[in-house]
């Protein structure tokens, strides 16, 4: 009995599914750190024709990323965050010095005077933790007060001279602190306590009306 011929699955002209766009505010501002870490890598090994190009959409990425923050993300952790657990993100983990078995650092001392005494932390002692998560925001606010002035300055100056070179080397670098900042401290207590879906659908409303805008 002769064979019959294969039926084409018509795998070949099947369409990708479109790719699934980020909602949710945590990933949509991680992408947009992606996306200009990103840019930054292409710039230092572009030739400088694209440079120029390239630094323009720096600016521009940055300018959005900043607006929604400030207008979205950052007054939403602010009212609904705890301020006390940021402080706690916050800080650094002290170094221990151990000498025959005793702690003796200063840290050391101030647990072992705390099981002594059975003490917990006085209503000034909170009251100073959630000021420290307040400067956090405040501090991240203040991150990009600096970008924008980088930004600005740098729109003044000749892309050849070493002058410019410096400065972006600062942008760069005051991009990469924040990033580190904002996604190892903010965003897990974002995480936590925000509605981060409903965020998200404001953020992408907003860039889009800020994109359109520098377009225009």
């Amino acid at each position: 009995m002769p064979k019959q011929p294969k039926k084409s699955t018509g795998g070949s002209s099947r369409k990708k599914a479109p790719e699934k766009k980020p909602s949710d505010a945590l990933e949509l501002l991680k992408a947009d750190h992606e996306t200009v870490m990103s840019l930054f890598r292409r710039h230092g090994s572009a030739s400088p024709d694209e440079q120029a190009s390239i630094a323009k959409q720096i600016f521009n990425e940055l300018e959005i990323h900043s607006t929604v923050e400030e207008e979205l993300f950052y007054p939403a952790l602010r009212e609904q965050g705890d301020l006390k657990e940021l402080a706690e993100l916050e800080g650094d983990e002290p170094e221990t010095d151990v000498v025959d078995g005793q702690d003796l650092s200063e840290e050391g001392e101030e647990e072992e005077a705390e099981e002594e005494d059975g003490e917990i932390l006085s209503e000034s002692e909170e009251e100073t933790e959630e000021e420290e998560g307040e400067d956090i925001i405040t501090l991240a606010y203040e991150d990009h007060k600096a970008v924008r002035q980088l930004i600005q300055e740098l729109r003044g100056l000749d892309p050849g001279s070493d002058q410019y070179r410096t400065r972006f080397d600062e942008l760069r670098e005051a991009v990469t602190d924040h990033v580190g900042e904002e996604e190892e401290v903010l965003f897990p207590e974002a995480k936590l306590k925000l509605d981060t879906k409903q965020i998200g659908a404001e953020i992408i409303k907003r860039r889009s009306d800020l994109a359109s805008s520098m377009a225009a």
